[in-house]
């Protein structure tokens, strides 16, 4: 506990004005807040610089740090191998510069930053020619007016270097940087093996590796107190140094004022004032009419009695406090029967805004306390008969007390109740009792039974009952089995599904077995003894054990490949005779029989032709003669297998019109161009074809071949109108017209 901690204590420790039993625990808050630690507010050592200098001479440019702020401090420790002296730069001061026998000299300088120096260099100059090291340290966060602290410089010969302590004049107790800085000869010898114990970021910078180098080593640490004596730096060899302790007083510290409503800070104010570290500065606090003053909240640890409204705050750190004003509230106290309040009674009665008020309900015999009921919101503990209420406000609260009721649990074999346990057990009445039952292996919880009337819920194992009066219930339990389910390749079991399923003894569970293509359920088997059909797939299974049972599939034959017959169009036709023509396949059944059937499209009957083994799939023809000419017949492919007769589609051809047409027998493309057979143009070319044509052989050939292949083109001539346009004018009127341009010459 340091210095200032402990004035703190016992500053605080004489007061006690405070109203009914508050005093004691006014006590326990002031030691807290007197042992309380400010939170650091040091300077920053934002950058170390370092320059050496490895052969002897006289100018000794140092670097500065490649950025300077106006306002920082710069430090610099600079150590030369020798006794010469050095000479201060202009704008700098010196702090302290001491030799150790003539063989090392460490000079200490301070300049507050213009803002200019960054990246330049200062001239440290010596009266001989000597190597050097130096440290250039530049800290923000710093006082800004008050110049560090050096103590008294330490020489000696060995290898531990041990700054002098330093009580800092300018300052107490604050949040300081001290520095532990030596100058040793010889550094050439190795690197520090040590630093002060609690410093850290060590730096040191050699001169050169040469027997006339000289070291610097540094480090530092942030501590609030009043002294400090760092400790030793340990070096390898034992050698001459030279060595200081260095204080960096921090900033000036805020304090923030402001006060709750019912009153205010008047002195110093409200508002923000600064002062400088450790100054001690006089509050006083004034309430407004109907208000009291309380106490000063905030960063109260070094306020001398924060019950005070006249008393002083030790600026150690930025600190923000607030002087806290009360009113006063009415307190309303009563009972429900059962009991009574003893303290402070039932009545009214008046405190101040945030007293913390003692409260004892005493309950009848019979009765218990339950709970302060009403404005209970600042009540500490409302189920607690001896607790407090921190008047905040007018509040009026009711103690509530309880009869008391039993309850008696039991179970049925498979389970047991563990919460409460099973017996006798007393609860106040409107207790929320939690029931938890558990079951045996091979068990389940099923229900709550009995005086379940005030059961939250009778079929959950955990829950809960309220006591509004003598209850006894019991927890059921429900035997379990297991069903495992599986199946055979080609299908699946897809109700319930496949695995190890839960049930309730009794419960009828539905199987559904599900075959996959080309196959079909079989039976089931296993424990199928409780199994309503075991030759359905869709069945249920009543469980009164534990059953493994599977769901048998097998594979279905392959369905037939059935012959195919297609009846195919008629070929060579003529006037007496065709060819028809069919295509088939065998399939499973080879061999098969095929044949053909016919007749005239106006007859009623069929032929047949006789029925040829097939062996293979392929095609087959049949020549028919002795055919009527011109006529249409119907005709259609038969194929037989395994007694049974398949046919084709029916299909018709007509027999060609013999060679001679009819003596008065038209034209028929003619007669299509022009859409009726009396057309002027078609008598002339009738009368040409009797006169000259049938005359000849020759001719008579072209008109038997004009009418055998000539009817199709007229179909198809008179189905289209601009065939029937070009018909006329590109080839019947052009005939026509060369035959009546001639005269008649073919007459004769």
């Amino acid at each position: 506990m340091t210095v200032e901690m402990k004035r703190n204590m016992n500053k605080t420790k004489g007061h006690s004005k405070v109203i009914h039993l508050v005093v004691a625990l006014a006590l326990v808050l002031s030691f807290s807040l007197a042992t309380a630690v400010p939170a650091l507010a040091a300077p920053v050592v934002a950058s170390v610089t370092e320059t050496v200098f490895g052969t002897d001479t006289t100018n000794h440019n140092v670097n500065m740090p490649a950025t300077v702020n106006a306002g920082g401090l710069l430090i610099v420790l600079f150590t030369n191998d020798g006794s010469a002296t050095v000479t201060t730069p202009a704008g700098w001061t010196a702090l302290a510069s001491n030799s150790a026998n003539g063989a090392v000299r460490l000079s200490v300088y301070y300049k507050i930053a213009a803002g200019t120096e960054g990246g330049t260099t200062v001239n440290f100059v010596t009266s001989a020619s000597e190597e050097a090291a130096a440290q250039v340290y530049r800290i923000t966060n710093w006082h800004g007016t008050t110049p560090p602290e050096i103590s008294t410089a330490a020489t000696g010969t060995s290898t531990r270097p041990n700054p002098a302590s330093l009580d800092p004049a300018g300052w107490d107790v604050a949040d300081t940087v001290w520095l532990a800085v030596a100058g040793q000869d010889r550094g050439d010898q190795g690197e520090p093996t040590a630093y002060p114990a609690s410093y850290t970021d060590g730096t040191s910078t050699l001169s050169s590796e040469g027997t006339a180098s000289c070291r610097t080593l540094s480090a530092r640490r942030v501590l609030a107190a009043a002294s400090e004596n760092p400790g030793a730096f340990t070096i390898p060899v034992s050698e001459e140094w030279v060595a200081f302790t260095i204080a960096v007083r921090p900033a000036p510290r805020d304090l923030t004022t402001s006060s709750t409503g019912g009153g205010s800070v008047t002195t110093p104010g409200e508002g923000v004032f600064t002062y400088d570290e450790g100054a001690v500065v006089d509050l006083v606090a004034e309430a407004e009419e109907g208000y009291r003053f309380i106490e000063w909240t905030g960063d109260v640890s070094t306020v001398d009695d924060v019950y005070a409204a006249e008393t002083t705050i030790t600026m150690n750190g930025d600190y923000s406090i607030t002087a806290n004003f009360v009113a006063i509230y009415d307190l309303t106290i009563s009972s429900t029967g059962g009991g009574s309040v003893t303290e402070p009674g039932e009545d009214t009665f008046t405190y101040d805004d945030g007293t913390v008020v003692d409260l004892i309900a005493e309950a009848e015999e019979g009765y218990r306390f339950v709970e302060w009921t009403g404005d209970v919101g600042t009540i500490a503990n409302v189920y607690a008969a001896t607790t407090t209420i921190t008047m905040n406000d007018d509040y009026s609260i009711t103690a509530e007390f309880v009869a008391i009721y039993d309850l008696s649990t039991s179970s049925t074999g498979g389970g047991s109740v563990t919460t409460p346990g099973e017996g006798l057990f007393t609860y106040d009445e409107g207790t929320v009792v939690d029931l938890v039952a558990e079951a045996e292996e091979g068990y389940r919880f099923g229900e709550w039974t009995g005086d379940v009337g005030d059961i939250a819920d009778v079929y959950a194992a955990s829950t809960n009952i309220t006591m509004n009066g003598n209850y006894s219930i019991t927890a059921e339990f429900v035997r379990q089995y297991d069903l495992t389910t599986s199946s055979t390749e080609g299908g699946s079991v897809t109700e319930p599904g496949e695995d190890t399923f839960t049930y309730d003894e009794g419960t009828v569970v539905d199987l559904v077995a599900e075959p996959n293509e080309g196959y079909r359920f079989v039976e089931w088997t296993g424990d199928v003894g409780t199994i309503a059909d075991v030759y359905a797939a869709t069945t249920t299974i009543t469980m009164n054990d534990d059953y493994s049972i599977t769901a048998n599939f097998e594979e279905i034959p392959p369905s037939p490949v059935y012959p195919t017959v297609t009846t195919q169009a008629a070929t060579n036709i003529t006037t007496n005779s065709t060819t028809l023509n069919m295509n088939y396949t065998v399939g499973d059944f080879s061999p098969v029989q095929v044949r053909f059937a016919y007749k005239k499209s106006t007859g009623l009957f069929w032929s047949y032709t006789d029925w040829v083994p097939k062996s293979g799939d392929g095609t087959h023809a049949e020549s028919l003669t002795g055919l009527d000419s011109d006529t249409t017949y119907d005709f259609k492919a038969q194929l037989k297998y395994n007694d049974t007769v398949i046919e084709g589609t029916t299909l018709q051809f007509t027999t060609d019109t013999p060679s001679t047409p009819p003596p008065f027998g038209g034209c028929f493309i003619a007669t299509a161009a022009y859409g009726t057979p009396s057309a002027k143009q078609i008598d002339v070319l009738r009368e040409f074809r009797d006169v000259v044509l049938l005359k000849s052989t020759a001719g008579s050939q072209f008109v038997a071949l004009y009418y055998q292949f000539s009817p199709p083109i007229a179909d198809f001539i008179a189905g289209n109108e601009l065939l029937r346009i070009l018909g006329r004018e590109l080839l019947v009127d052009p005939i026509v017209w060369v035959v009546e341009t001639t005269g008649y010459i073919w007459q004769n």
